[in-house]
């Protein structure tokens, strides 16, 4: 999987042909810095 320009190996997913949204889990989310500004409408991921 990948995120930006960081690589996640070895993480299951599930896909749907229907939709184009995700969910990460905690396996993913705690090897990265995610930081959420919701005044500014901005995410910036990094590790």
């Amino acid at each position: 999987m990948k995120v930006g320009p960081y690589n996640q190996t070895a993480v299951q997913v599930i896909g749907n042909q229907h939709s184009n949204d995700v969910i990460l889990g905690r396996d993913v989310l705690n090897q990265l810095i995610v930081t959420l500004n919701g005044l500014a409408h901005t995410v910036e991921i990094s590790e």
